[in-house]
């Protein structure tokens, strides 16, 4: 999905500033350095780097069903709940809420996407569609403007973190392998394979960012990931996130949980993702993503039009039984 630049978030930054300040006192007091390490100098080492790191995003993607597959998928469904905790929530959430519950749609390949989340004020649905973001307000066009801008930001973002490890093979991705280590997963010390992926600037994926894919040695699927949200928090903070809980659907292997943490300055807990009831190519009409007005009525999404179908399919017995019992009774007085 195309990356839309998303611009300071109001109300967020004036407690975002006295976090940075002490996210930089607690990083030289606690010592949380960056995952990431310099590239060596010569290019000579960059370019093996660069080959093997390639291969190891072909044997990683291979792991979760290969980029065949992968490119079948018109449309991803999933319910989605994003879960936020701890005391940097308010610098990193995105979402107005700690608990970001509903239902996520994306067109993996087209660029839309659309969430719809439960809040306060009612239902808020995301969106990025051709024409651009949109954010819909128990079914009006929300009349706060920061909708829109987090849309802009959310809907792309989820889109990519739900679509690796395939997306580490699109869009230009440059692939250096940094070797293994020894890394936390679940509270136990385990050895990875790790894999830098940044995307060139011409890129629609994130090229201000850079993931560190790790991978488990044997099986050469995905186990955590460190990265970088430029446009959300700057590159001051690192977030790591631990995949489990692996489900296949139509021959891709999708972890349904992310258990996220800040990593770097700080080592705090952040957020869990999890995703339920996936499933691809049930596909919604292309107006479903689509920026809506107060006086255009509103697409139904493919769970609502095949509920309308049934409530229809039952009127329409409900009404033959009507009609033959009332034949039944003419028939029976004459």
């Amino acid at each position: 999905m195309v990356r839309t630049p998303s611009p300071v978030f109001p109300g967020a930054w004036p407690r975002a500033a006295r976090f940075v300040l002490l996210a930089v006192i607690a990083a030289s007091a606690f010592g949380c350095s960056s995952a990431r390490p310099a590239l060596p100098s010569k290019p000579q080492d960059r370019a093996v780097m660069r080959e093997r790191g390639a291969a190891m995003i072909d044997s990683l993607v291979a792991a979760h069903g290969g980029m065949e597959n992968w490119n079948k998928v018109v449309e991803m469904t999933f319910r989605g709940t994003d879960d936020w905790k701890g005391p940097f929530d308010r610098l990193l959430n995105p979402w107005p809420v700690e608990r970001a519950a509903g239902q996520n749609s994306f067109r993996m390949h087209e660029n839309l996407g659309r969430i719809a989340i439960v809040t306060d004020r009612g239902t808020l649905a995301y969106g990025v569609g051709k024409t651009g973001p949109w954010a819909l307000l128990r079914g009006e066009p929300s009349p706060d403007p920061k909708d829109e801008r987090t849309a802009s930001y959310v809907v792309p973002w989820n889109s990519f973190l739900a679509g690796l490890p395939w997306r580490f093979k699109e869009k230009g991705a440059v692939a250096h392998y940094l070797g293994r280590a020894h890394r936390r997963y679940q509270n136990t010390s385990l050895e990875f394979d790790e894999v830098l992926v940044t995307y060139p600037p011409e890129s629609d994926y994130w090229p201000d960012d850079w993931f560190i894919v790790r991978m488990d040695p044997a099986t050469h699927e995905m186990r955590t990931l460190t990265y970088t949200t430029a446009n959300r928090a700057g590159a001051a903070f690192e977030t790591t996130c631990e995949f489990s809980d692996y489900v296949t659907v139509e021959g891709l292997k999708i972890p349904t949980r992310r258990v996220c943490m800040v990593s770097s300055p700080v080592d705090r807990d952040l957020h869990t993702w999890q995703l339920a009831d996936v499933r691809f190519n049930q596909v919604s009409p292309d107006a479903y993503f689509e920026r809506q007005t107060a006086g255009r009525p509103l697409p139904q999404s493919p769970d609502s039009m095949a509920a309308a179908a049934v409530v229809d399919s039952l009127k329409g017995r409900a009404v033959a039984a009507v009609d033959s019992a009332k034949g039944s009774v003419r028939a029976a007085t004459h």
